[in-house]
């Protein structure tokens, strides 16, 4: 936005020098006898003046093309920006919320191989298991926790990036501040 500010500002600047300066003066000359007292003999001149830059001939419209295709290349730089935060915001959402429904999905994943890895290690105890599948349920317990905390992880990062990108950092900053305390 700051680029298409600084662009019209230009072009208003630049379409500016290519028109004439009207000006209009007025002098009004008071006669030394005036100053003392006496008769005022007080004679007043207008004059009306048109001034011009153009420059040396085309070179000024061709400035102001120019000018104006500049300005075109930020109008479309900005909406190019706005759709590509639009598209972040529309797949962080999305992934803020696969993280929120996978969440409690992880977490009975996790305590029911938890609670499989607890059977499977009495069962090694009383005979039943052999080690090698006592070690693979510690394997499935350790990529479920796995998996847990990198959703969990995600989740924040996202919901971070989202309340970024959707409130002025005065109000992020001080929200997070909050959170900490």
């Amino acid at each position: 936005q700051a680029q298409l500010l600084i662009q019209q500002a230009e072009a208003k600047e630049i379409g500016a020098e290519l028109k004439p300066e009207v000006y209009l003066r007025v002098e009004r000359s008071y006669s030394e006898s005036a100053l003392s007292g006496g008769a005022m003999s007080t004679p007043t001149r207008i004059f009306v003046g048109v001034n011009s830059r153009f420059g040396a001939g085309l070179s000024s419209y061709n400035r102001v093309q120019s000018v104006n295709e500049r300005l075109q290349a930020a109008q479309l730089q900005l909406e190019e920006t706005k759709i590509n935060l639009r598209e972040q915001f529309t797949s962080d959402w999305n992934t803020y919320q696969s993280a929120v429904l996978r969440l409690p999905l992880l977490q009975e994943a996790f305590q029911s191989t938890d609670q499989s890895f607890a059977s499977a290690n009495r069962q090694f105890l009383a005979g039943r298991k052999s080690w090698l599948e006592v070690m693979n349920s510690a394997r499935e317990v350790q990529q479920a926790a796995f998996d847990l905390a990198d959703v969990s992880v995600m989740k924040s990062q996202y919901y971070w990036r989202l309340v970024l990108m959707t409130r002025p950092i005065e109000e992020s900053v001080s929200a997070t501040m909050a959170q900490m305390k």
